[in-house]
């Protein structure tokens, strides 16, 4: 088997975090630092008061704007990552951290995850279905684990982070097939749900197929319609 190296689906996700993040930030520290370097001197002038709340409000929006940065630093992981598929190994390549290896002989299980189907993010992945027609694949991760995967997570992947023995990777359809590929003897789980996502592709094909259809036939019925009129005015005018 050649090695197979696959991005995560989430990398434009993640400069869309990136920039909202750095935008939060940018916006929470850049004015009150510039408060501190211009003013200061006007504040110290002030009542005691007056210098300890702004003081302290804009320490609290630059601690903020700190806490952000380290939360974008150990969370962009999840979507900045690459995973490996070499002959006996998998390989997952987060951008801030190690890469994290586990062999063939020691993965015990290769399953689908949901990310959070249980709280209010799933709320957005139930709305880009709707828009989208989705095949129902928004939210799912594959995990490959060298332990048994606790059922409390299996709604509840973004509380658990890829880690030695552990990683989660955003659902693909070819890197399914790869593992399928590779271990075929513990990604039953993974397959059933590939099986599922074809169906429903040729679902969803056929549903528009037929949209279409009744679209066509809707159209050349308004289209006999006005001939129809308009063949029944000439004939008025005729009479």
């Amino acid at each position: 088997m050649n090695e197979k190296r696959f991005r995560s689906s989430n990398w434009f996700l993640g400069w869309f975090f990136t920039f909202v993040l750095l935008l939060a930030v940018l916006l929470l520290i850049i004015p009150n630092v510039a408060m501190f370097i211009l003013f200061h001197d006007d504040y110290i002038n002030e009542n005691a008061l007056k210098v300890i709340f702004t003081y302290t409000m804009a320490g609290i929006m630059i601690a903020t704007g700190i806490f952000l940065i380290v939360f974008w630093f150990f969370t962009i992981n999840a979507f900045w990552c690459w995973l490996l598929i070499e002959e006996d190994r998998i390989v997952f390549t987060p951008v801030f951290k190690k890469d994290i290896i586990i062999n063939f002989d020691d993965c015990i299980h290769v399953g689908i995850a949901d990310w959070d189907k249980d709280r209010r993010h799933q709320g957005l992945y139930d709305a880009i279905s709707e828009i989208c027609e989705s095949r129902g694949d928004d939210g799912k991760y594959i995990y490959i684990t060298v332990a048994s995967f606790p059922e409390k997570y299996r709604h509840r992947i973004n509380r658990v982070i890829s880690k030695k023995g552990f990683i989660k990777f955003p659902y693909d359809d070819e890197v399914c097939l790869a593992l399928m590929e590779a271990i075929p003897a513990r990604t039953g789980e993974l397959r059933a749900f590939y099986n599922r996502m074809q169906w429903n592709d040729k679902k969803i094909a056929k549903e528009n197929e037929n949209k279409l259809k009744k679209k066509l036939k809707k159209k050349e019925m308004k289209k006999r319609a006005k001939g129809q009129k308009n063949a029944n005015k000439i004939t008025s005018l005729k009479d």
